[in-house]
């Protein structure tokens, strides 16, 4: 497997800046690589070679762009991508309901 010279960076890190587990990445304000560092880490090593990518709002775009270079530059052409669009309703800190749109990305 060919890395970035910037992942190797990250991968020395990995444990302390990505926010996953169990095969989980959760994509939230960091950088774009740290995200696709702890994907390519959860993939290496989770059971079945599956990650399931995460984020919702305005997030969702950076989510696409973790599971586009993970797909084209770290696995083959033949990868499984799956995407689950759907939003959540909460409740804000001044008591509106509001809805924000999630995305999950399972590759396989």
């Amino acid at each position: 497997m060919l890395l970035l010279p910037c992942l190797r960076i990250y991968f020395s890190k990995v444990s302390k800046m990505q926010e996953s587990h169990d095969g989980v990445v959760i994509v939230g304000e960091k950088s774009l690589f740290k995200y696709v560092a702890a994907a390519v880490e959860q993939y290496k090593f989770s059971k079945g070679n599956t990650v399931k990518i995460l984020a919702r709002g305005k997030n969702i775009a950076k989510a696409v762009d973790v599971a586009m270079i993970l797909k084209r530059d770290y696995m083959s052409n033949t990868a499984n991508v799956s995407t689950k669009i759907d939003s959540t309703e909460y409740v804000s800190s001044d008591g509106k309901n509001l809805r924000a749109s999630t995305i999950e990305i399972l590759i396989k």
